[in-house]
């Protein structure tokens, strides 16, 4: 019974490292400009990339209209939509002791690594689209 056991234990243990040996591998992301990432939308969709850009809101309004974008540069015309992650507004102090909560804006406006997934998702007043879900963000500049 013991040597069952133990087997049953093994086999499973070489199983579960075998499984995991893929999916390390897909792990790894794609570095794309945005423009290379939408050039290749349709191959990289559900794939972890990182990207380099320019973030900044197309919408007309920060609260009303926000359509947070990722382009090669501010003068670009086309942009990768980005889901936004951090808050768009936090108070100004915290009594707390903690550090200050990053917003949204604190990104807008400047040069950023985002490390996402490129996925399909509606978006308000746009419809169906590819969408930069962020998994990590840092300004690069």
């Amino acid at each position: 019974m013991i040597s069952i056991k133990f087997s049953l234990h093994a086999a499973l243990v070489v199983a579960a490292c075998w499984c995991a040996g893929p999916a390390a591998a897909q792990s790894v992301p794609n570095k794309v400009t945005p423009s290379e990432l939408l050039a290749k939308k349709d191959e990289l969709t559900n794939k972890p990339v990182l990207v380099q850009g320019t973030l900044s809101n197309s919408g007309t309004n920060y609260f009303t209209d926000l359509r947070v974008v990722l382009k090669d540069n501010t003068e670009a015309s086309a942009g990768v939509l980005v889901q936004p992650w951090l808050p768009i507004e936090a108070p100004l102090h915290q009594t707390d002791g903690k550090p200050p909560i990053a917003k949204l804006s604190d990104f807008l406006g400047k040069k950023v690594e985002i490390k996402g997934v490129l996925t399909d998702s509606v978006v308000k007043h746009v419809g169906p689209a590819k969408v930069l879900h962020v998994e990590s963000a840092r300004i690069i500049d």
